[in-house]
């Protein structure tokens, strides 16, 4: 019995040596995993942090470009509104002037319409002279004629009463 303890102790010892070396394969497989892990680990957390920095560096930049799209409005406004301030300016002075040439006109259309009437007077006087002595002419010229046609008729009748035999 003391033989077969001896040799289920060598046996154990043996087994226990062959455990012993398996377990420190195991503890090495377990480092090396946990170095792996921790690299991968390590990667995919360097990995991340670049990701957050390139997505803030990107924030950042539309940030940037919101705030000169924002100056670039308050610019325009600013152009918008000087723009509506000339044009009033100058639809006023334009009805100013549009007003005053109205009335320019008008005074211009009644300046001529006086010298138009003037004229067709002084027309009518210069074709009135000649038109009247014409015309004074022509009645005369009628009532001379008529005149010599009823004296020839009194000294017809006159001549024939005194040519006609007496009965």
């Amino acid at each position: 019995m003391a033989k077969q303890l001896i040799e289920e102790l060598q046996r154990k010892n043996g087994n226990g040596s062959q455990i012993k070396g398996q377990i420190i394969l195991l503890e090495e497989q377990l480092s090396g995993f946990t170095v792996i892990e921790t690299s991968t680990g390590d990667a995919l957390v360097k990995n991340k942090l670049e990701d957050i920095k390139n997505i803030e560096l990107k924030v950042i930049k539309k940030r940037r470009r919101n705030k000169e799209l924002e100056l670039e409005k308050r610019e325009i406004f600013v152009k918008l509104n000087a723009a509506h301030a000339k044009l009033s300016a100058l639809s006023d002075m334009t009805l100013n002037k549009t007003i005053g040439k109205i009335s320019e006109l008008r005074q211009a259309n009644g300046d001529l319409a006086n010298k138009i009437n003037i004229l067709q007077k002084s027309r009518f006087d210069m074709v009135e002279e000649p038109v009247y002595p014409r015309w004074l002419n022509v009645c005369l010229r009628a009532e001379i004629k008529e005149y010599q046609t009823s004296s020839r008729k009194t000294s017809e009748k006159g001549s024939s009463e005194g040519f006609r035999p007496e009965n």
